[in-house]
């Protein structure tokens, strides 16, 4: 693995940590204010979208 292959793995890695903490932050809103009660298909995109993002961190992780 050369030098710069890692530079952009690390730099890879911060971004999908930044999206995680975007997107568990967004669950918590959505699921904590009422008014998004009845927005099921959006709660259902996130639940999809982070499992996806921990998959690509556990990828990284392997690597």
């Amino acid at each position: 693995m050369t030098r710069r292959h890692h530079q952009d793995l690390s730099r890879f890695g911060k971004i999908v940590t930044a999206a995680t903490i975007l997107l568990a932050v967004l669950l918590v809103v959505v699921f904590t204010v009422p008014f998004f009660e009845d927005w099921i298909y959006l709660k259902f995109f996130l639940i999809c979208s982070l499992a996806f993002v921990n998959l690509g961190i556990l990828y990284l992780i392997r690597c």
